[in-house]
């Protein structure tokens, strides 16, 4: 399942059979298939609760009625056909690969085996695509697009390995540090810890590469946040040294990926530049459009219509760069409200916890997608964020301890918490 997300990330192979039919898709729906099945099958389903699922289906219907009068009123750009195929892309199949992840996990080993696997498997996407890009070896890409002037994993001279967008990569490997640290600290195995503390200095010149200042800015956020969740300073500042190091190695020798990211981070603070790189007036444009109506304020302009809006204004196609101003703005605030309910039965959920190691790095892990979310777009990370965030939960649900018959007195709990 994983693999099926990676390779449509990567590659987004058509398999040719029809429309819409590729590997991801096959691969999801196929799991998605055998896991239902198995689940009814064992009558497990109804052992499971999963945070802010009801949210989620209500958010769902409606996003779905937000179509219905985008086609009654034409008030979208794009065809039914579009509007449903990007419903499907983000926020069908992400929601389906969270609550498969959670289904899948039945126990606290298989939680943190697969949450090592896939936090290996991205970092090993970057190192991958890093040594791809400096050695011009075929890994990833044929040699004939090796061979063109700007590499796949390189977007306007940033580095973005094979996530397609460098302030979605660098919010991505920021969320996923506590974990790598985690089993830096605390697994058994010597090679292992070396792999990630390997994964821990890679995933930060990857940042530094990015040239995304949130990126830069969460970075040092997750260092101290992890210093102090962990009592143990040392770690921090022998990162914080090998980014100073990696920095100056990098300029001497003429590392362009890192200059041209530099070149962006300090243009951005020049007399005549805009710190916000437009953000502040795409904001601006929204917000007016969001308050110009009753009908704009409670029920919004309509799922996926904000592309068109800031085009009639700026003749561009521009993102939100905002995920809570679009759900605003596109669902009104009858959807924001779901939206934040939804993000309240996740909150929740966590609070039942006690202040465990785990607990503190999962609230930084979302913590640090919420200010991702406040100033870039997540949607080709989406998939990977909900099956981190199913593991994540799956592995809190299994730690904690039943009383001494083993009654699932816990599954009451949890419904409560949604």
């Amino acid at each position: 399942m994983l693999l099926a997300v990676i390779i449509e990330v990567i590659y987004s192979p058509q398999l040719g059979v029809a429309r819409g039919i590729n590997i991801k898709n096959i691969g999801i729906y196929a799991v998605a298939i055998v896991v239902m099945a198995t689940e009814v099958a064992t009558k497990n389903i109804n052992k499971k609760r999963i945070p802010g699922l009801r949210m989620l289906s209500f958010l769902f219907i409606y996003l779905c009625i937000s179509i219905g009068i985008n086609v009654m009123l034409n008030r979208s750009d794009i065809t039914l056909f579009e509007q449903v195929k990007l419903l499907k892309n983000r926020f069908v199949e992400p929601v389906i690969l969270y609550v498969l992840t959670i289904l899948l996990i039945d126990d606290i080993k298989s939680a943190k085996s697969f949450l090592k696997i896939v936090v290996l498997v991205f970092t090993a996407i970057n190192i991958l695509s890093l040594v791809e890009i400096t050695t011009h070896i075929p890994i990833f890409f044929t040699e004939e697009k090796l061979s063109q002037s700007m590499h796949p994993g390189v977007y306007a001279g940033r580095f973005v390995s094979g996530f397609g967008n460098p302030n979605q990569m660098a919010y991505l490997l920021c969320s996923l540090l506590p974990f790598m640290y985690f089993y830096y600290k605390y697994d058994q195995n010597k090679l292992v810890r070396m792999i990630f503390m390997t994964s821990i200095f890679f995933s930060c010149a990857s940042i530094l590469m990015a040239g995304s200042r949130g990126g830069l800015l969460t970075l040092l956020v997750v260092i101290v946040s992890v210093a102090l969740v962990f009592k143990d300073y040392k770690p921090a500042m022998v990162i914080l040294s090998f980014s100073f190091i990696f920095v100056a190695l990098s300029l001497l020798f003429n590392n362009e990926l890192l200059q041209s990211a530099f070149n962006r981070v300090a243009l951005s603070f020049g007399e005549k530049a805009d710190i916000s790189s437009g953000r502040i007036s795409i904001w601006s444009t929204l917000f007016a459009v969001f308050s110009d109506s009753f009908t704009h304020i409670f029920f919004g302009t309509g799922f996926e219509t904000i592309s068109g809006i800031l085009y009639k204004k700026t003749h561009t196609y521009l993102p939100a760069h905002d995920l809570h101003l679009q759900v605003l703005v596109e669902l009104g605030l009858l959807g924001l409200t779901l939206w934040l309910l939804m993000l309240r039965s996740v909150c929740r959920f966590l609070q039942g916890f006690n202040r465990s190691l785990f607990r503190s790095l999962t609230l930084i892990f979302f913590s640090v997608l919420l200010m991702g979310s406040m100033f870039s777009e997540l949607i080709m990370i989406t998939k990977y964020i909900a099956m981190v965030a199913g593991v994540a939960f799956s592995y809190l649900y299994h730690s904690i301890k039943l009383d001494d018959q083993g009654t699932a007195s816990l599954s009451g709990w949890l419904k409560s918490s949604l």
